[in-house]
């Protein structure tokens, strides 16, 4: 069992309600398309030198370097994160996080879905939890991050903490 750190949507509170109607993580990659049965390189072929279709990058070109993080972002969600295992995701600013278990082999593709939520992992959610209950010592692990996807220290600390939430 794996403790996995995302920022899906960027974690914006408005991801929230797609968490609990896709009853999952949603993520976008939207310019990747869906990535299923892909190798690494076709993935980055799918991200490289198109353009950003929305957000602050609108219209800018992708560059080989973001390409292979995305590409490596979206492995992760599609052949690395297993049935059982958590998820963290902040909200509100860091005020609180969305605890979550994965219910099965977990990931999908929904092209019919909103371009930011095609990319699923299926997902128990908890309530959201304040900051103050979580340890200080796990809270720090799970501070400030850049990436979609990653897995903290104290893997089993935070599992436990996690498992509570779910016995």
């Amino acid at each position: 069992m794996t403790v996995w750190l995302i920022m899906a949507g960027g974690s914006d509170d408005a991801y929230l309600d797609a968490f609990h109607e896709e009853k999952g993580a949603v993520f976008s990659f939207k310019e990747g398309g869906d990535i299923r049965g892909l190798d690494k390189k076709a993935i980055i072929e799918r991200f490289e030198n198109k353009e950003y279709i929305d957000g602050p990058r609108k219209g800018k070109v992708i560059s080989h370097h973001n390409a292979v993080r995305y590409a490596s972002q979206i492995l992760k969600i599609r052949d690395e994160v297993k049935r059982g295992d958590y998820l963290y995701t902040s909200l509100k600013d860091g005020a609180e996080f969305l605890i979550g278990r994965v219910k099965k082999d977990p990931y999908e593709y929904r092209p019919d879905n909103h371009q930011d939520h095609r990319h699923i992992l299926r997902t128990k959610w908890g309530a959201p939890t304040n900051t103050a209950a979580i340890p200080a010592h796990l809270l720090c692990e799970l501070g400030p991050y850049r990436h979609t996807i990653r897995t903290p220290r104290q893997q089993e600390e935070l599992a436990a903490y996690a498992g509570r939430l779910f016995a």
